[in-house]
């Protein structure tokens, strides 16, 4: 057997690789993006002063825009900046006060998101993972013409690929926890515990 020749097989097939790995992580991830997300809405809205009344948010369909940029601090490491506007449908209520004009839409929310994450090779493209804090408001109406907007911050997860030089897929998790006062000024307030599991896809300028 040639070992020398299967030496320089392997060290060539290990030079491609990491080759490969490189050129992976070379798609930068700095610069402004853009995108659509695409997920699930859930979270509770029970009002302080009185317990009974307390509505659940709908597992439904949410969609929305987002707009941000990236700095890579070096290391791999990957500072963001993002604004999202997100619209969902509203509250059923899950309490032990059944009310015919329940159903709260809760549309738009908006998102204003600091990131810290870190970049990484895959075989399906240079990935980007990261964690992120922030503020949110969310404005809430009734059918029966009550509204609120709560404020209040919001944390999560995420991670995308870069499957194009300019185009990345992801998928993310944001908490929001936020608390508003009736429009009506009634002394009420109400806490919303809200939460969207999302798809986003992005492309980078």
């Amino acid at each position: 057997m040639d070992y020398s020749k299967g030496l320089k097989t392997g060290l060539a097939s290990a030079a491609a690789l990491v080759a490969g790995s490189h050129a992976l992580m070379a798609q930068s991830w700095d610069g402004m993006y853009a995108g659509l997300s695409v997920g699930s809405n859930s979270g509770t809205m029970p009002w302080a002063d009185s317990p009974d009344y307390t509505y659940g948010y709908n597992s439904s369909a949410v969609g929305g825009l987002f707009v941000g940029t990236n700095t890579t601090l070096g290391n791999g490491l990957i500072f963001g900046k993002e604004l999202a506007i997100s619209f969902a449908n509203g509250a059923d209520p899950t309490g032990t006060y059944t009310d015919p004009n329940a159903p709260y839409s809760s549309s738009p929310i908006a998102d204003a998101k600091f990131s810290l994450g870190k970049e990484f090779a895959t075989p399906m493209g240079g990935m980007h993972a990261y964690g992120f804090a922030g503020g949110s408001v969310i404005n809430t109406a009734a059918n029966s013409g009550g509204s609120y907007i709560a404020f209040g911050t919001n944390f999560g997860l995420g991670a995308e690929v870069m499957v194009a030089p300019q185009f990345s897929v992801g998928v993310e998790v944001i908490q929001r926890n936020m608390t508003g006062y009736d429009s009506n000024n009634d002394p009420q307030t109400a806490t919303t515990s809200n939460r969207t599991v999302s798809l986003r896809a992005s492309y980078r300028f």
